[in-house]
């Protein structure tokens, strides 16, 4: 078994005696489209934070509330140098999970919700155009939004926890 990181290694070598061996994914953004702001329609002059989630990865795991409720720790709401983009796919909207989500939402101008379907290379121009990186998750196979987001030189936040740690202090 190849395993991406050494957090997924550890897992499945606690589940099989089959040899399990560390190959960690390559990682690049050289297929990253440039796009201004405005392609976006994200604030042109906040200091913007993302994270990009997939709603079928386990909301649990993933973890956009504490993302949410930590972006409204840091910054009350009469800031409004600052923005949090949230880029999910994979939403299914008559789901009580997705229903409590956009009620964490409401009342916050500074949040933009992106749920559009944008092909890779526009991902990481969504990455490359805001200023930082959150992921609070409660595991995390790798990281790759993580890892392209410091090879776009971005300061990132994330959980000390799981893949992102063979890569990140």
């Amino acid at each position: 078994i190849w395993a991406g990181s050494s957090f997924a290694k550890t897992m499945y070598e606690k589940a099989t005696k089959l040899p399990v061996h560390l190959m960690p994914l390559p990682v690049s953004v050289s297929r990253g489209r440039r796009h201004p702001r405005t392609y976006f329609k994200v604030p042109e002059h906040q200091f913007l934070f993302l994270f990009v989630f997939d709603f079928n990865s386990h909301l649990h795991r993933k973890n956009p509330e504490a993302v949410i409720k930590a972006f409204r720790m840091a910054f009350p709401k009469k800031e409004n140098e600052v923005g949090l983009v949230l880029k999910v796919m994979n939403a299914n909207h008559e789901s009580l999970e997705w229903i409590a989500f956009l009620k964490l939402l409401k009342d916050d101008l500074r949040i933009k919700l992106i749920e559009e379907t944008l092909d890779r290379p526009d991902v990481l121009g969504l990455i490359e155009c805001c200023d930082a990186y959150v992921s609070l998750h409660r595991g995390e196979g790798f990281g790759r939004t993580l890892a392209e987001a410091m090879l776009y030189g971005k300061s990132v936040i994330a959980t000390h926890y799981s893949g992102n740690v063979d890569f990140m202090e």
